[in-house]
């Protein structure tokens, strides 16, 4: 699963629950500062500094791709073409 910006990991940490031993959840943010916080909360969850209109995955590398804070934030149609691209079919 993929939190595209994430900010301090609210989504990430829920989804963190449900994905199983063998999933996994990453979180992307751009603001460093809320990323030291989240590693700080969960540091079972991979975070990663990024843009979302440049993420940093290849393509089709994830089964769920969410953003539950970032969406206002992002240039939305760069940002959601990078979320689909690295969405699985």
């Amino acid at each position: 699963m993929l939190d595209v910006g994430c900010f301090t990991g609210v989504l990430a940490r829920e989804a963190l629950g449900r994905v199983g031993p063998s999933g996994r959840v990453v979180g992307v943010e751009s603001n460093p500062g809320m990323l030291t916080v989240a590693r700080q909360i969960a540091p079972d969850i991979t975070w990663q500094e990024a843009a979302a209109e440049k993420l940093p995955f290849d393509d089709a590398s994830f089964d769920v791709v969410a953003s539950a804070f970032g969406l206002p934030y992002f240039n939305r149609t760069p940002a959601l073409r990078e979320m689909w691209r690295v969405l699985k079919p």
